[in-house]
């Protein structure tokens, strides 16, 4: 056995030399945060099909409830429609089926591509109302929005449809083709 006095401290007993110990310890510490990891080891395939199925779940549920609101109160999506568009009621319930339908769509991996494509094309088609609602000043439920607001509100739309792209596959393989 050996002692050790560190600085004017107590005696440590030991069984090996201060340093093998310490060593010894410091695998056994390494080696029960490998046995026991956190979170298990992922490619980067695995972990970005995780990322996408998160995102495409949360954005089909936020599709979904949206689309339910076309149908629960649907007059504040009536008064944003442009006046030149006639039936605009209608309009408001067709669109609402489209988000829901969209919506549950976009949860089911098989699903995915065509509604994520489906998504895009969709926002841009509905965008025109939302430029209506700017220009027109339009409260969105009893809400008036500043310009800073309105511009927000549009930027975002360009960010759901990169979202919905990313849901189809589509801006990935744009982005792998232009590295090329």
């Amino acid at each position: 056995m050996r002692w050790h006095r560190i600085s004017d401290g107590p005696l440590i007993i030991q069984c090996a030399s201060f340093e093998t110990r310490l060593n010894q310890v410091v695998k056994k510490i390494k080696k029960s945060k490998r046995s026991r990891p956190i979170m298990p080891k992922a490619d980067l395939a695995k972990r970005s099909l995780m990322l996408k199925h998160i995102i495409a779940v949360f954005s089909g549920t936020v599709f979904i409830l949206v689309g339910t609101y076309h149908f629960t109160n649907p007059y504040p999506f009536v008064k944003i429609v442009p006046s030149v568009l006639p039936f605009a009621l209608f309009l408001v319930y067709l669109t609402g089926i489209m988000e829901i339908v969209s919506g549950v769509a976009l949860i089911y991996p098989r699903t995915r591509t065509n509604s994520g494509r489906f998504i895009a094309l969709f926002l841009i088609a509905v965008y025109p109302a939302n430029i209506y609602m700017w220009m027109n000043d339009i409260p969105f439920n009893g809400t008036d929005l500043t310009t800073p607001q309105h511009m927000l509100r549009l930027s975002l739309q360009f960010v759901f449809v990169g979202i919905a792209l990313y849901m189809s596959g589509d801006l990935q393989k744009y982005f792998s083709k232009s590295q090329q």
